[in-house]
Order: structure tokens, then C-alpha cells, then sequence
């Protein structure tokens, strides 16, 4: 896998490289050594491979770029509309617990003044607050 990789960089690089157009041929030498050309191959040479070269479009790549930007750009925009949801709900999620807690403290707040007051009224008698009237 990674040779047939480093084929395909290797003839996608000789490809762009080369404005004309022709083949490029990939051969193996007596020595055991890769060799690429985009020349006629030497007499009683088998190609490995044969590749059409394609020659470079200045345009085709320009635009091909542009799309590529565009979706990266898209990509990026859906990952922060997750991250921002994530956020809102996380938030959203705290203040749920906070409120609750808020409300628990208020409940035990309450619940410990109305055994006070049962306390007080139990030994020392019940207590009336004044009432003014409004002016």
C-alpha cells in the first residue's frame, strides 16, 4: 500500500511537472531500481506501468482550490455551530442545577425557620408581629 502511494505522488508530481503531453512509463532497471520517464522506454524493457500525462490546468486547479476552501470553510462552520450548541446546553444544563440548588437551600432556609418558630412558641409562647396600619 504505501509503494503504490508513493507510485501515485511520484506520477501525480511527474505529471504536473510536465507541461506536454505524452506517457510516463515506470520500469524496473537490471540493477533492481525503480525508474520513472517520460521518454520511450530503452530496447527489451517491459513498463511496470503506463500513465497517460495529463497536462497542468491552471484554471481546473484554481478552481478545484476554491471548492476546497469553500468546504473547509463549511466543515468549519458546522463544527462551531456544534461546539455552540454543546455550550448552550452545557449552560443551560448549570443553570437548571443551579436554580435547583437555589430552590433546595431555600426550601431548607424555610423549613428551618418554621421549626425554629415551633420551638420558640413552644417554650416561650406564641409571638405576634405588630400590625401598623398604612398611612
Amino acid at each position: 500500500m504505501a509503494s503504490f502511494t508513493r507510485v501515485l505522488i511520484v506520477l501525480l508530481v511527474l505529471g504536473w511537472a510536465c507541461g506536454a503531453s505524452g506517457q510516463i512509463y515506470e520500469w524496473i532497471d537490471e540493477d533492481g531500481i525503480r525508474r520513472f520517464t517520460n521518454k520511450p522506454l530503452p530496447a527489451g524493457v517491459t513498463p511496470v506501468a503506463s500513465v497517460d500525462e495529463v497536462p497542468f490546468d491552471a484554471l481546473a486547479d484554481s478552481a478545484r482550490r476554491y471548492l476546497e476552501s469553500l468546504e473547509m470553510q463549511r466543515l468549519l462552520e458546522h463544527w462551531r455551530m456544534e461546539r455552540q450548541i454543546a455550550m448552550e446546553q452545557r449552560d443551560a444544563e448549570r443553570r437548571r442545577l443551579a436554580e435547583d440548588l437555589n430552590l433546595r437551600r431555600m426550601a431548607y432556609q424555610l423549613e428551618e425557620a418554621m421549626r425554629w418558630n415551633r420551638f420558640h412558641d413552644a417554650y416561650f409562647g406564641p409571638s405576634y408581629v405588630p400590625v401598623f396600619p398604612a398611612r
